[in-house]
């Protein structure tokens, strides 16, 4: 069976940089496309001296990982704006649905935020968030431990995770 592929917003890639498995994100997509204003909003929402360690950090890995993790601008700017004024999505997740629906809407979103989670919902768009990525990571190939990974990011303040969510989440990858 063929991997899917995806396109990730800022805070998916945030929580998988800290915990340091974005690099296990090939075992269950075979490309991960990166909108630009997603690339910006991680590099520069932090101090100076954190942008410039992301920025090694991200050139490198465009470069080591470039068969399946893409830098990608394939769409039009007036699509984005559709979705940051009538949706009401930030900047980074317009760009994620731009490029979603410029690709006929074949890719899986990977977005944690609730609002944009709605919208894909809405346009009948696989969705899947952090926490799935992680239980996927820990249950089918067993490279991190799902809760451990959960309490580091909320006590670095990336995450607020409900209990029942955790929970579930994980429940419902180990059922499938």
């Amino acid at each position: 069976m063929r991997k899917p592929t995806a396109i990730i917003d800022t805070s998916v890639l945030l929580c998988l940089f800290r915990l340091n498995i974005l690099d296990k994100l090939n075992l269950l997509f075979s490309e991960i496309r990166v909108p630009r204003k997603v690339e910006s909003e991680f590099l520069f929402r932090t101090d100076p001296t954190e942008a410039s360690a992301r920025f090694k950090f991200i050139t490198s890995f465009y470069e080591s990982h470039r068969r399946w993790f893409i830098q990608c601008n394939e769409y039009d700017s007036a699509t984005v704006e559709i979705y940051v004024k009538i949706e009401k999505l930030d900047p980074g997740e317009s760009e994620v649905f731009a490029q979603n629906q410029y690709l006929d809407n074949t890719h899986t979103l990977l977005i944690d935020e609730k609002k944009a989670r709605k919208v894909a919902f809405k346009k009948q768009a696989t969705v899947h968030g952090f926490l799935f990525i992680l239980a996927s990571l820990d249950i089918k190939y067993g490279i991190c431990d799902y809760q451990k990974g959960i309490t580091i990011l909320q006590k670095e303040g990336l995450g607020h995770f409900p209990e029942t969510l955790v929970k579930s989440v994980y429940q419902y990858v180990k059922d499938n």
